[in-house]
């Protein structure tokens, strides 16, 4: 739930689709349903994104095409923390 503003208020467009534990960021408008209208451009979109959540002692898949997963090792701080973290990236990022 810490996601959705966070996510409006990227200067793209940007959801997160979550199946139980396993998440994906999708960073281009509507939500894709199969590899054919997966948008080139996030893989651009998301390179910025990872770094500075690294640089930030968060570790994501590398890929925007990747899955990420949350399971009992990640206490609610972790989710908090990384919600904000991905606020503060967005909030600097660059609309494409």
């Amino acid at each position: 739930q810490e996601m959705k503003p966070v996510l409006k208020a990227a200067p793209f467009p940007a959801s997160f689709l979550r199946v139980g534990s396993m998440g994906w960021f999708a960073l281009q408008p509507g939500i894709p349903r199969s590899a054919e209208v997966l948008d080139s451009g996030t893989g651009a979109r998301f390179k910025p994104i990872f770094q500075a959540l690294l640089d930030r002692g968060i570790y994501i898949a590398p890929s925007a095409f990747e899955v990420l997963f949350v399971s009992l090792a990640h206490k609610p701080a972790d989710l908090t923390r990384f919600a904000q973290a991905m606020g503060e990236v967005l909030g600097s990022a660059k609309s494409a």
